[in-house]
């Protein structure tokens, strides 16, 4: 279904004078029974006694002439009423001005077209977080420009730190980062990075040397990133750099083995032993792989798009300016044959021989830092266990972005591997990565609809300095203004009831990535800032709506606004839909490196 709101019933016709129906004839002479027919329907003789084709062409043509009644649509729900739905927004954005002049003091932003928590705009913000008091936190009035900018996700997670956490995460972005990625779709891993890297200004060197991308769309997308992190250069598929004997022979183990399980699976009604078996045949798989993905040659040029000729490949991932660069690699591998879907349907297809040489391509680069972000039933420990474990200590993590307070659902596996020669701290800094913020918090679509970043930044702070134990209602903070528009809008939703129609987008269509909203929260919208919403939810992890009947094109983008707009409405939706949650990829980022030891015993 679209994203707009679908009419479950639209299409139906009646079955009555349809294509399909036919008069039957009826005999002449012949005699009904039955009670008398009224007068006011013509008898069956005037349909069927003339049955001759000049007499039906003549029939046809005055059918044609005559005008039809218009036929009615049947559709779900009720239909909205606009009028209320703009009163409702004039009186937000009235008093969402009225309440930041008048209560400045609480932390509300500046007045805006649009109402809730907006998408900042990437690459404009000044904000250094280079002090040492986590107490002192800028409310997000003064320090940024413009009336949509909001503080980005990163800084509310670096002022929860402490300030040896800050020290010591400052101090590894002070070395260099050297990144390359893999399936990052649209550049999620690039987006996390970029925002990591503004919240420590100049002292922060962060390169993204390369990136490779199979789909040509994302390619495009990634083509168009502006800013520091855009990959230097941009490469199409990883399996092209294996030689064609190894791909043909992977090719033939995964042809064979794809055999066996819908053999063994075939007459298996029970779901959980079916499961067991495939992950038994995909652990035989990968093992009958070992030799050619160790041993297969790689090849050390690829084309690049971004050059427009071959590149160095290892040069890219290895190459450093300095020797106390950290280089990276982060990946996001497509999760259809690990997931619940695949399992169900004995998926396994070529995607994982994708898996295996993106596998074989680290164990020959040894980067510092290896990144994978997948479904959360990936087998990444036990995968990871098998070809890295002699050089690299791993960590796997369910990441969830509940954990870090957004209203979102969609858990992810990341897994994180430091090399031995980096070290990894013998008593871990946190137990997870939602512990870096000290405290769970609660949190529901339509309080991120109505409070700010500046609030929620600030009592986030203030609770984690206090370390208090029970969770954060976010309803808390609301100004008495904000909460009178909050009731408002729950009581409009309650009297509308479930309504569908062309402008109205309903969040909860993905109800497994959404959490603690209304079974409705609509959203007056055009198609050209749906990808706007998108990226909102995704690639900033603000789930707030907001109005934006008055927007025309998309606002706040880390891309060219031009190549977004010419981009087909379904692939933007595919892409954002696929995506990962940057503030938990950036989470994890951070906890990846004050896990890691300050100090580089080997290289020193």
């Amino acid at each position: 279904s679209s994203h707009f709101g679908t009419m479950p019933h639209e299409g139906l016709r009646g079955h009555g004078g349809g294509k399909g129906t036919r008069l039957r004839r009826r005999k002449v002479g012949s005699s009904t029974t039955g009670p008398a027919r009224s007068s006011a329907r013509p008898p069956a003789a005037s349909l069927t006694e003339e049955l001759t084709p000049p007499a039906r062409r003549q029939r046809a043509c005055r059918q044609r002439a005559s005008p039809k009644p218009e036929k009615r649509r049947r559709r779900s729900g009720r239909k909205p009423s606009w009028e209320a739905l703009e009163a409702m927004l004039a009186e937000v954005v009235e008093g969402i001005g009225a309440d930041a002049a008048g209560e400045a003091c609480e932390g509300d932003a500046p007045a805006s077209s649009a109402v809730g928590t907006t998408a900042p705009a990437i690459g404009s913000l000044d904000l250094v977080v280079d002090d040492g008091d986590v107490h002192d936190v800028p409310d997000g009035t003064d320090q940024l420009t413009g009336k949509s900018e909001r503080i980005p996700w990163c800084t509310t997670f670096l002022a929860a730190l402490d300030a040896p956490q800050r020290a010591l995460l400052e101090q590894m972005m002070a070395r260099g980062l050297r990144w390359s990625t893999h399936y990052s779709g649209v550049g999620f891993f690039e987006v996390a990075l970029h925002d990591l890297a503004a919240a420590f200004g100049k002292q922060a060197d962060v390169v993204v040397s390369s990136a490779t991308e199979i789909n040509p769309r994302c390619r495009q997308m990634l083509q168009a990133h502006v800013g520091p992190c855009r990959p230097h250069c941009l490469f199409r598929d990883l399996t092209r750099r294996i030689s064609a004997h190894a791909k043909t022979h992977m090719r033939e183990v995964l042809a064979h083995f794809r055999q066996e399980l819908q053999q063994k699976t075939i007459s298996c009604m029970d779901r959980r032993k079916a499961t067991k078996i495939k992950e038994e045949i995909v652990e035989e798989f990968m093992g009958a792989l070992d030799a050619v993905m160790l041993q297969a040659p790689l090849t050390s040029t690829d084309y690049c798009y971004n050059c427009q000729q071959p590149c160095e490949v290892s040069q890219h991932m290895t190459g450093k300016l300095n020797p106390e660069e950290i280089t990276g690699n982060a990946a996001g591998s497509t999760c259809t044959p690990w997931s619940a879907f695949g399992k169900r349907m004995n998926h396994f297809s070529t995607i994982m021989i994708c898996f295996c040489a993106w596998i074989a391509e680290r164990c020959r680069v040894q980067e510092d830092i290896i990144f994978h972000e997948c479904t959360a039933k990936h087998p990444s420990e036990k995968l990871f266990s098998r070809y890295l474990a002699k050089d690299y200590i791993l960590s796997a993590r369910v990441v969830c972005p509940g954990q870090f307070g957004f209203p979102a659902r969609r858990a992810r596996q990341m897994m994180v591997a430091v090399h031995r020669r980096l070290g990894w701290r013998s008593t871990p800094l946190c137990k997870s990565p939602a512990d870096l913020l000290g405290k769970p918090i609660k949190t529901s679509v339509l309080d991120y609809f109505i409070a700010t970043e500046a609030q929620l930044q600030a009592h986030i702070v203030r609770e984690a300095a206090e370390h208090r134990s029970n969770p954060v209602v976010i309803r808390d903070l609301l100004t008495p203004c904000q909460e009178k528009i909050l009731r408002g809008y729950e009581e409009w939703l309650r009297n509308q009831g479930p309504c569908t129609g062309p402008f109205l987008f309903n969040v909860t269509q993905n109800c497994q990535f959404m959490g603690g909203g209304l079974a409705h929260l609509p959203c007056l919208l055009r198609k050209s800032v749906m990808w706007a919403h998108d990226l909102q939810r995704y690639m900033l992890g603000q789930e707030a709506m907001c109005f934006m009947s008055d927007r025309n094109g998309i606002e706040s983008s880390p891309w060219k606004e031009e190549v977004v707009q010419r981009m087909p409405e379904v692939e933007l939706r595919s892409m954002a839909g696929n995506g990962m949650h940057v503030p938990s990829v950036g989470a994890m980022l951070i906890w990846a490196l004050l896990s890691c030891s300050a100090v580089d015993s080997e290289r020193d």
